[in-house]
């Protein structure tokens, strides 16, 4: 078993990481409940709310990580363009097949477009900006810290941690949102991405230059989408 986890404390801090990153809603929801406050869903309120858990989750994966994070940054800062090279590259496979699986699973079965997608578009629509902050800086700092961060350093063996890493971020932007069968498949193009990011910090051993990718494609398509909405 060794072969593939590095350290009970790793196992443990990954799934420390889970819990934060899956049960941070409840620090805010459950007062509001206590409080007998109650928020309705696709409203402004309900995604400002949304934005603050994002940013709390943000808050205790970054406290969680800090010494991985802060000892991730000098080399990151010193390979810059070298490790940036690698994430662009890694990344520009991801992107095509992420493109062609979405024309596939769109040509060919009745899923049109991801239910966790839609979600996000929605919000987009409510609250534009505080929309760009969550999903170009809070979204692929707590994903990256957890899904890579956490998972290298519980798992060993690279092509292990790539695939598991990979498989687990796609799986988990669709099973929480998915209506039919069919919109399972998408768990395909959203793990391309996973695998290519994974791939990133497996090359180089640093989590950065995932985030910031991460980051950068999160942010072009929030802001395509933002002027979408402004043609429209």
């Amino acid at each position: 078993m060794k072969k593939f986890y590095k350290d009970y404390r790793d196992i443990i801090r990954l799934i420390i990481a889970f819990i934060i990153f899956f049960f941070t809603s409840l620090i805010i929801s459950i007062p509001l409940s206590l409080l007998g406050i109650t928020i309705k869903e696709n409203t402004t309120e309900y995604y400002l709310l949304t934005v603050a858990i994002n940013v709390l989750r943000c808050l205790f994966l970054v406290i969680l990580f800090r010494k991985d994070l802060i000892k991730d940054f000098k080399p990151f800062k010193k390979n810059f363009w070298k490790y940036m090279d690698t994430a662009v590259k890694f990344w520009l496979i991801g992107i095509l097949v992420m493109a062609v699986s979405n024309i596939l699973i769109m040509l060919f079965t009745p899923a049109k477009i991801a239910n966790n997608e839609q979600g996000i578009k929605t919000m987009i629509n409510a609250i534009p900006i505080l929309s760009l902050i969550l999903t170009g800086i809070t979204a692929p700092v707590s994903e990256e810290i957890l899904f890579r961060r956490a998972f290298r350093n519980a798992i060993k063996d690279k092509i292990t941690f790539v695939i598991i890493s990979g498989f687990v971020f796609g799986a988990l932007h669709v099973v929480t949102s998915y209506q039919t069968p069919f919109d399972l498949l998408y768990i395909i193009p959203y793990s391309s991405c996973g695998v290519a990011f994974a791939a990133t910090c497996a090359k180089t051993e640093n989590v950065f230059p995932s985030m910031l990718v991460h980051s950068v494609h999160n942010s072009a398509a929030t802001i395509a989408n933002i002027f979408m909405g402004m043609i429209i």
